[in-house]
């Protein structure tokens, strides 16, 4: 039995939504069963609807709803657990049925309330056609899926009716929101028959049995979340919003060190009156054509229009991929430095000096009454199933240096495990290279690579070879994502201050490929297996379907996208154990707790990362999977203000501190803390 099943409520940002009214349909011919929820006056048809999803609970009913993560937050409005209940996502349905399937991921579209022809793009013919990707909401989906078009406009001024929260809706207005509720559950049967049609179109015989039992392992994943967004997480409020209030200096200070050390090239102006920083692209634009002359560069992007150098952030991390560390003397890494920062900044404005634009800013998802930030999770959202989370409402895809605003309040602690070199493990492990699991076992891959290869001797350290290690670390990092020589030349020579030729840059990929020489094996086996089952499939079900021109990034997905598989079962095993998970980042579980209750907890999230890793290969090889190392933090107000190690049971290193400063943008941190705690002298008013 299915249940097609939708919920409206607001508060979205509180703890607990306020239920607004909800819309069901069993598929065994019955009839729409509506519930009006809002208003005190409305405990009975509260308890009424819990009642009936708990009867259909126990007919062992598939609840069926276009974004679980938000039902399943209705449903613990209601004090009903959704991880009891069975559950499809169609729009996760429909991320993983349009991920690289150009059937369903171009052609007729229905974006932003707009038919459009869309096509996917081909570098070698890029004539202006709409190369859009599809949307994500229910409309475009809809559209495509059962050629339905939806009223987006209607759809808008029902999701604005309903945000509005007044005081109570008039009865013509209840009407019209049950009615919206229930206009979206008829279309849901024939959507999931539609998904079900391309996944027989999409899957070989053998596949196809199991797919029941991957969408209810995605659904589940996504009533999980719901418990995710419910709980949040901590900021120091009093220091984010001292930051937000000093966006305007942060890039101030940035822009003035730039022009300080390249004052040749004069990349920005200041406008003293408007207090106000501005790039100046002229000049900026004759600095990258001579770069690009001097370096032989033919491949950064021009506009079409007036044939000006692009001065998009993709194009300078193209030729300057730095992260974390920006040397000062190189303009283009400091370019990176300056496009991300403000990316970074998106979502942050002054209250009283800026125009607050109609974009989602990052208090919009910040609960004043818990002083938690609730964003949205993305789940499934990249090709390989990675989380792709809101940048603007989540702070830790933001400068590593913001990350210090996440702050427990005072008697908890925040805590977290990330995989070590987790897709070099994975790659040693999925290609039977023992030089490579020999490697990793060793503590430290590069340096083993380095003193293996003979580009460093026996016995050599991090410390004692600095350099040797650094050059294999780019080069293993720079192969498992598929760079050529031409790339890694460039990496090499901005990453380690001297130049290396691309003469010399191949010799390092053929060295390496030479002491992992079943790494290279299995890595063109991904190419030639993608190609002939069109498709790749991942532990926990997800696919990405056999459309994807790139090979680099086909080589990436499966790495990658075992780690999310194996993140996502140790998210459940935590979840299991009682533990508070109040977000995830990449292959990372963070914690959160009881100050005194940290070390016990850790080793239990420590277990369910090992068990979550180990779970995702062939039985041979989970006791080697289980050698998968670690890295943990721990910080909180109660500990110490000095930074400290502790041993885990498994004899990892736990960083502790009060704040947590990340070493990697340690220099970052020192340099614009200060503003955390400078308050606006409006602000004291």
């Amino acid at each position: 039995m299915k249940v097609f099943i939708d919920f409206e409520f607001n508060r979205v940002t509180e703890r607990k939504v306020n239920l607004v009214c909800c819309s069901l349909q069993v598929d065994n011919g019955g009839g729409i069963e509506e519930f009006w929820l809002d208003g005190n006056s409305c405990f009975n048809e509260r308890a009424r609807l819990a009642d009936r999803l708990v009867e259909l609970q126990a007919q062992e009913a598939t609840f069926v709803a276009y974004s679980v993560e938000a039902e399943a937050r209705s449903f613990l409005a209601l004090g009903l657990e959704p991880m009891d209940f069975q559950w499809y996502d169609l729009y996760l349905e429909w991320l993983m049925v349009t991920n690289h399937n150009h059937k369903m991921a171009y052609g007729k579209q229905y974006i932003d309330g707009k038919l459009r022809t869309t096509r996917p793009p081909n570098k070698w013919d890029d004539d202006g056609e709409d190369n859009s990707k599809p949307g994500k909401g229910l409309a475009s989906a809809c559209y495509k899926l059962t050629g339905v078009i939806l009223d987006t406009d209607h759809k808008d001024e029902m999701r604005k009716l309903i945000i509005s929260d007044p005081k109570s809706f008039s009865p013509t207005e209840k009407r019209d929101i049950q009615d919206y509720c229930s206009s979206d559950i008829k279309h849901l049967p024939k959507m999931l028959d539609a998904i079900t049609a391309e996944y027989q179109r999409l899957l070989p015989s053998r596949q196809y049995p199991h797919l029941r039992e991957e969408l209810l392992r995605r659904g589940r994943y996504a009533a999980l979340t719901a418990h995710r967004t419910t709980n949040g997480y901590p900021i120091n409020y009093e220091w984010a919003r001292n930051f937000a209030d000093h966006v305007d200096d942060i890039i101030g200070e940035v822009a003035s060190e730039i022009n300080e050390h390249h004052p040749k090239i004069r990349a920005f102006s200041y406008f003293k009156k408007k207090k106000y920083w501005k790039k100046n692209d002229k000049l900026i634009r004759e600095w990258v054509a001579q770069y690009c002359f001097e370096n032989r560069i033919s491949n950064w992007k021009k506009s079409e229009k007036t044939g000006e150098y692009s001065l998009e952030t993709k194009q300078w991390e193209k030729f300057f991929n730095f992260s974390h560390d920006y040397p000062l003397d190189n303009f283009g890494a400091q370019m990176v430095r300056y496009f991300r920062l403000k990316k970074s900044l998106n979502g942050f404005v002054e209250a009283k000096t800026v125009k607050v634009s109609k974009r989602k800013k990052f208090w919009d998802s910040y609960d004043p009454i818990d002083n938690v930030v609730r964003p949205f999770m993305g789940i499934y959202g990249a090709q390989s199933s990675r989380s792709q989370p809101g940048a603007t409402g989540f702070i830790p895809l933001k400068a590593a240096w913001m990350r210090a605003l996440i702050a427990p309040p005072p008697g908890e602690y925040m805590g977290s495990w990330d995989y070590k070199a987790e897709e070099f493990f994975i790659r040693a492990i999925e290609s039977g290279d023992k030089n490579m699991q020999a490697a990793y076992l060793s503590g430290d891959a590069y340096m083993w690579t380095a003193i293996n290869d003979g580009f460093a001797p026996e016995g050599a350290t991090k410390d004692s070879h600095p350099f040797e290690r650094s050059v294999f670390k780019i080069v293993a990092l720079a192969l498992q994502y598929g760079m050529t020589k031409y790339g890694l030349a460039i990496e090499l020579t901005q990453k380690l201050g001297r130049n290396f030729s691309e003469e010399e840059a191949q010799a390092f990929i053929d060295r390496y490929y030479a002491l992992y020489l079943d790494n290279h094996r299995y890595t063109k086996e991904v190419i030639w297996d993608y190609k002939a089952d069109d498709y790749i499939k991942l532990p926990c079900g997800w696919y990405m379907f056999g459309d994807n021109p790139n090979d680099r990034s086909t080589v990436n997905c499966p790495g990658q996208g075992l780690g999310a598989s194996a993140m996502r079962y140790a998210d459940e095993l935590a979840y299991k154990k009682g533990l508070q998970i109040p977000y995830t980042l990449h292959d990372a579980l963070y914690l959160r707790g009881k100050f005194g209750e940290h070390i016990d907890s850790m080793e239990t999230l420590a277990e369910c990362l090992i068990d979550g890793f180990a779970a995702q290969f062939r039985p041979q090889d989970e006791e080697l999977a289980r050698k998968i190392m670690l890295d943990g933090d721990l910080w909180g107000p109660e500990f110490d203000d000095s930074v400290s190690y502790i041993k885990s049971r498994g004899g990892w290193d736990i960083k502790v501190q009060q704040i947590y400063i990340d070493d990697r943008a340690k220099s970052e941190y020192e340099k614009f803390s200060k503003f955390f705690t400078q308050v606006k002298p409006w602000r004291l008013l």
